[in-house]
Protein backbone atom coordinates (compact mmCIF):
# COMPACT_ATOMS: atom_id res chain seq x y z
CA UNK A 1 0.00 0.00 0.00
CA UNK A 2 1.46 3.35 -1.02
CA UNK A 3 0.55 6.88 -1.98
CA UNK A 4 -0.21 6.94 -5.72
CA UNK A 5 1.99 9.98 -6.43
CA UNK A 6 5.04 8.26 -4.91
CA UNK A 7 4.54 5.16 -7.11
CA UNK A 8 4.03 7.29 -10.23
CA UNK A 9 7.16 9.32 -9.45
CA UNK A 10 9.31 6.22 -8.91
CA UNK A 11 8.00 4.45 -12.03
CA UNK A 12 8.70 7.59 -14.05
CA UNK A 13 12.42 7.21 -13.23
CA UNK A 14 12.69 3.50 -14.14
CA UNK A 15 15.08 2.75 -16.99
CA UNK A 16 14.27 -0.95 -17.51
CA UNK A 17 11.48 -2.01 -19.89
CA UNK A 18 9.91 -4.37 -17.36
CA UNK A 19 9.48 -4.12 -13.58
CA UNK A 20 9.39 -7.09 -11.20
CA UNK A 21 6.94 -6.70 -8.33
CA UNK A 22 6.94 -8.77 -5.15
CA UNK A 23 9.04 -11.84 -4.41
CA UNK A 24 6.99 -14.16 -6.65
CA UNK A 25 8.32 -12.45 -9.76
CA UNK A 26 5.25 -10.71 -11.20
CA UNK A 27 6.63 -8.65 -14.11
CA UNK A 28 4.86 -5.83 -15.92
CA UNK A 29 5.91 -3.39 -18.64
CA UNK A 30 6.95 -0.24 -16.76
CA UNK A 31 5.67 2.48 -19.13
CA UNK A 32 2.23 0.91 -19.28
CA UNK A 33 2.07 0.44 -15.52
CA UNK A 34 3.20 4.04 -15.05
CA UNK A 35 0.43 5.35 -17.30
CA UNK A 36 -2.13 3.01 -15.72
CA UNK A 37 -1.35 4.23 -12.20
CA UNK A 38 -1.33 7.87 -13.32
CA UNK A 39 -4.83 7.47 -14.78
CA UNK A 40 -6.29 6.11 -11.53
CA UNK A 41 -8.31 8.46 -9.37
CA UNK A 42 -7.66 8.35 -5.66
CA UNK A 43 -4.64 8.87 -3.45
CA UNK A 44 -3.77 5.45 -2.02
CA UNK A 45 -3.00 2.41 -4.17
CA UNK A 46 -2.95 -1.12 -2.79
CA UNK A 47 -1.20 -3.74 -4.93
CA UNK A 48 -1.46 -7.38 -3.85
CA UNK A 49 0.10 -10.43 -5.55
CA UNK A 50 -2.50 -12.97 -6.70
CA UNK A 51 -2.28 -16.60 -7.84
CA UNK A 52 0.59 -18.47 -9.35
CA UNK A 53 -0.04 -21.62 -7.35
CA UNK A 54 -1.17 -25.01 -8.58
CA UNK A 55 -4.21 -26.23 -6.70
CA UNK A 56 -4.44 -29.69 -8.21
CA UNK A 57 -6.99 -29.46 -11.02
CA UNK A 58 -6.28 -25.94 -12.25
CA UNK A 59 -3.51 -23.37 -12.17
CA UNK A 60 -4.49 -19.84 -11.24
CA UNK A 61 -3.14 -16.94 -13.26
CA UNK A 62 -0.35 -15.04 -11.54
CA UNK A 63 -0.70 -11.28 -11.41
CA UNK A 64 -1.43 -8.21 -9.30
CA UNK A 65 -4.72 -7.02 -7.82
CA UNK A 66 -4.87 -3.22 -7.78
CA UNK A 67 -7.26 -1.32 -5.49
CA UNK A 68 -7.52 2.47 -5.61
CA UNK A 69 -10.56 4.07 -4.01
CA UNK A 70 -13.63 2.19 -5.25
CA UNK A 71 -11.76 0.88 -8.31
CA UNK A 72 -10.43 -2.70 -8.34
CA UNK A 73 -8.64 -4.51 -11.19
CA UNK A 74 -6.43 -7.51 -11.97
CA UNK A 75 -3.23 -7.10 -14.01
CA UNK A 76 -1.94 -10.47 -15.28
CA UNK A 77 1.78 -11.31 -15.15
CA UNK A 78 3.89 -10.53 -18.20
CA UNK A 79 1.44 -8.21 -19.96
CA UNK A 80 2.27 -4.71 -21.11
CA UNK A 81 -0.32 -1.98 -20.76
CA UNK A 82 -0.22 0.98 -23.14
Amino acid sequence: MAHKNILVNVLGRVVARRVMLFNDGVTLEHKGLHGYLRALTGNVVKMVPVGGGDSGEHTTTKGVRVVCGSYEAFLPDGVGYR
